[in-house]
């Protein structure tokens, strides 16, 4: 998460960082660390921050190939409760529909 607040303008990490919670996080911080992460970046989105646009097709299509992982990752977690992914997902569907529409 330290990495992620950190990032320089316009990082694709950024993104990437939310993929690699999806599998690096222990069970225990897995829903807190990606709600922390997902809701991050949509406030920063939602407030026309150009900090978390991305420049260039192949970081948006990166970006939202990693999403997809991310989300499927999240579905095949066993810890987490099925209300926590359903939260989980609409997060990652709202970035990636701000990513498809930079």
């Amino acid at each position: 998460l330290k990495s992620l607040v950190s990032r320089s303008d316009h990082s694709q990490l950024l993104y990437d960082d939310v993929f690699s919670l999806s599998f690096l996080a222990r069970n225990e911080l897995l829903y807190e660390s990606l709600l922390f992460s997902c809701d991050y970046i949509l406030s920063g989105l939602n407030n026309n921050d150009d900090r978390f646009l991305l420049l260039y097709d192949d970081q948006v299509n990166v970006t939202k190939n990693n999403l997809a992982s991310a989300k499927q990752n999240i579905n095949n977690n066993t810890y987490i409760h099925a209300s926590q992914k359903q939260i989980l997902e609409s997060r990652l569907d709202s970035m990636v529909v701000f990513v498809t529409n930079m």
